[in-house]
């Protein structure tokens, strides 16, 4: 792109780059490419399915200085990184001393998900309210402790494990293998924290509370539940979200306002504190208990599936959110009164493995948003599965009427809007119902528990 090009855009303003391939990632593009103050979105690597709202690079984050490169060479003036490997790899570090704007978490801030030992300690010198814990550096310390506690019990890795390493459980034999797994191969010491974290079992609808935030300024953002659990009833392993809804009746404006002075704000000078300042998507898991509300965990990311219902209720350009953050101010948000519901079409196998993977044809027309998780093109087929004349590159047509292939995980996520919780739970599921795929299956409940 030369200087002319770049300088007619400038007056839009923002050049996004988004580091990410998944669904979340999808729904940041989706909504920058949506903002009028976005003159370019961008997303490395990004995926096939995003190719509809961003320009996608072949570039990794794992290799930052190309990264880099790229983002000084093309005038990129704000960079979101969506994934937490990343960010516990220090690649805002990076990105920062290059000279480039990342509205992302530092590797030490960003510890407050991928250390959640540190995280308790932080909670509890802040007398943030969270569940009784304990950590252990090996296993049989850890099953001594067990059989102490009450079950239901929780047992939580105590470090990356993609969302899914936490158990929840009524069962002794069942905490005892979580327990043994999380220690298994692991050196506490080499590694300096706890190899497993265990927790008592909070009661109550749970919602997810995301913020934008710089330093001591944070704009909360719409409250969201997500289901966790593969199967319908909450029952199967934890997965990283089989669904979410936005908003959540139960959780009323009194109860946000009590979470953001008693979690939000005192978590986020606890961090300024603990020389972490942070910056970025801070993600507060919660629970209403009958003690009042409570943190489950806390992320350092926009949450997956959360952001493909929060964001498409947004009427504030998230772009000037974020910017205005960075400024010195403190925005407040503008939202739709629609609620959104999404459900997740997964791989069959999925959490655990094998996965199935497969092919998947998407009729036409889907009423609502349809973000990629995990997908890529496949060749366009005729009705009869034969191979058509038709280009498969064409990164311009909508992302929707494509024949695509599940690569494995959670693949698509349908989002459908209304004037209720049911009339958008009713939408999102009239297009899971136009998704055609052996090799995918659904949660049937989406929604249904928020009322």
């Amino acid at each position: 792109m030369n200087h002319a090009e770049i300088c007619t855009e400038e007056a839009r303003r923002e050049r996004v780059l988004i580091v990410g391939s998944g669904g979340r990632e999808h729904a940041l593009a989706a909504a920058f490419a949506a903002d009028p103050d976005v003159a370019a979105v961008f997303a490395a690597p990004g995926s096939d399915g995003m190719a509809d709202v961003a320009e996608c690079l072949p570039l990794n984050w794992r290799e930052p200085a190309p990264l880099a490169d790229w983002a000084l060479a093309n005038a990129v003036t704000l960079i979101v990184i969506g994934p937490e490997e990343p960010l516990a790899n220090g690649l805002t570090d990076y990105l920062r001393e290059r000279g480039l704007t990342v509205f992302a978490p530092t590797r030490a801030a960003a510890r407050i998900e991928w250390d959640k030992n540190w995280a308790k300690e932080l909670m509890t010198r802040a007398g943030v309210p969270t569940a009784r814990y304990a950590a252990f550096d090996e296993a049989d310390a850890a099953l001594e402790y067990l059989a102490t506690v009450d079950l239901p019990i929780v047992i939580k890795v105590n470090r990356l494990f993609a969302g899914k390493g936490v158990t929840v459980t009524d069962d002794l034999a069942t905490a005892q293998n979580a327990v043994r797994a999380a220690c298994a191969g692991y050196d506490a010491t080499e590694a300096g924290m706890p190899a497993v974290v265990i927790e008592e079992c909070l009661e109550g609808p749970e919602f997810s509370l995301i913020s934008l935030v710089d330093g001591d300024r944070f704009c909360p953002l719409a409250v969201a539940q997500d289901y966790k659990r593969a199967y319908d009833g909450d029952r199967g392993p934890n997965t990283g979200g089989m669904g979410a809804c936005s908003p959540v009746p139960v959780i009323s404006e009194a109860h946000i306002a009590a979470a953001i002075e008693t979690i939000v704000r005192p978590t986020v000078r606890a961090l300024i504190e603990h020389n972490a300042t942070f910056t970025g998507f801070l993600y507060a898991g919660l629970m209403l208990t009958a003690e009042g509300i409570k943190v489950i965990e806390f992320n350092s990311r926009m949450g997956d599936p959360e952001a493909q219902v929060i964001l498409p209720r947004l009427e504030s350009g998230l772009s000037g959110l974020i910017r205005a953050l960075l400024d010195g101010s403190t925005p407040t948000a503008r939202w739709s009164s629609d609620y959104a519901v999404g459900v997740v079409l997964a791989s069959q196998g999925y959490p655990q493995g094998p996965l199935r993977t497969g092919t998947i044809t998407i009729a036409e027309p889907l009423e609502g948003r349809l973000y990629h998780m995990s997908t890529a093109r496949a060749a366009d087929l005729t009705s009869d599965g034969t191979k058509t004349n038709a280009p498969t590159n064409d990164s311009l047509a909508p992302a929707n009427n494509r024949h695509w292939r599940s690569t494995g995980g959670r693949s698509l996520i349908c989002v459908g809007r209304g004037p209720s919780l049911e009339t958008a739970r009713a939408a999102a599921y009239r297009d899971v119902g136009r998704i055609r795929s052996d090799v995918l299956f659904y949660r049937s409940d989406i929604g249904s528990h928020a009322e």
